[in-house]
């Protein structure tokens, strides 16, 4: 994670973008506040009504012009909720009544929600979707059963910090789809993520980091006969440069979806979750589709994402996909 914080920009159409990294951290006093963009997630090391220091997490907010609330997690899985203040000690963390999203969502007391059978068939959830797992100063967030954010987690340098799920791994077994591999991964000061395991045990989660990943290499253009975009893009390193600006990657994401691109008379379209996966190949810092998919304004094509595009031999037509 980055100690250096981003900030929102509008264009000349009023679209708004985050400049500079989506994950970063605040130091205050003794306390660390996570964020992403500019939402915190979490704050480590934050002084608890009994005197203690641990792991506090930023609950789902309502828009209702009151003070933000947080979450002091319990042994027992459920969480209080509460509010924080900070001073130049660093952050302590107050005890107060819940109100709206987290009296529905999250485990105030009792036991955690579960899948029941749905009156038209299938499946349904009922009761809280959100609890956590204490494990000493790390906390597991858990979202509909799937453990989703480690908040606190002991990381190979000796820090403390987030790791956050990756996708899991699934195969149908006897006709159902049983999870048979669960990696995590954490973010890097130069913005990529890594890729690792978690060791959990009592009172402590410590991140197991893979070797580092070797970084993407430029690749060679598709052939006039068969034009590819995807190829043509990853054949590019002036593309390569361009995506690492987040305002460009995402234009590019846009620009991909709803829309048919023409070389040589051939066409070339995809769908969102692939464009997303394009760009963040392109990026190479190891993230998700999920990062670019369901952003918005899919199909709107960016002046100078038209312009780098027709550099490679690529122009913009009808949508007609699939």
């Amino acid at each position: 994670m980055s100690d250096e914080p981003g900030y929102w920009y509008e264009d000349q159409r009023g679209r708004r973008y985050w400049h500079g990294p989506r994950f970063w951290t605040a130091s205050i006093g003794s306390s660390i506040i996570e964020y992403v963009t500019d939402r915190p997630v979490a704050a480590l090391g934050c002084l608890l009504p009994d005197g203690s220091r641990g792991t506090v997490i930023y609950a789902i907010q309502q828009e209702d012009g009151i003070e933000p609330q947080w979450l002091r997690p319990r042994a027992d899985g459920s969480v209080q909720s509460g509010r924080v203040e900070t001073t130049t000690n660093g952050v302590r963390f107050f005890d107060a009544q819940p109100r709206g999203y987290v009296a529905s969502l999250y485990l105030l007391s009792g036991k955690p929600g579960r899948y029941i059978a749905g009156d038209g068939g299938g499946q349904r959830w009922q009761g809280p979707c959100k609890w956590v797992e204490m494990h000493g100063q790390a906390v597991i967030e858990i979202k509909f059963g799937h453990k989703c954010a480690v908040r606190g987690c002991l990381l190979p340098d000796g820090r403390r910090g987030s790791v956050i799920s990756k996708e899991p791994v699934q195969e149908l077994r006897d006709g159902e789809w049983l999870e048979i591999e669960h990696r995590w991964c954490r973010q890097l000061p130069d913005g990529s993520w890594n890729d690792g395991d978690l060791e959990i045990v009592e009172n402590e989660i410590r991140f197991i980091e893979d070797p580092p990943r070797p970084r993407r290499r430029v690749g060679t253009p598709s052939p006039d006969d068969k034009p590819d975009l995807e190829t043509d893009l990853l054949a590019s390193a002036r593309i390569a440069d361009l995506v690492k600006d987040l305002r460009f990657a995402t234009d590019l994401y846009r620009a991909m979806c709803n829309t048919d691109w023409s070389r040589n008379d051939r066409r070339w379209a995809t769908t969102w979750r692939v464009a997303g996966e394009i760009v963040a190949h392109l990026r190479d810092l190891n993230e998700s589709y999920n990062d670019f998919y369901c952003s918005g304004d899919e199909g709107v094509v960016a002046d100078d994402v038209a312009a780098e595009l027709a550099a490679l031999g690529w122009t913009d037509a009808p949508y007609t996909y699939p």
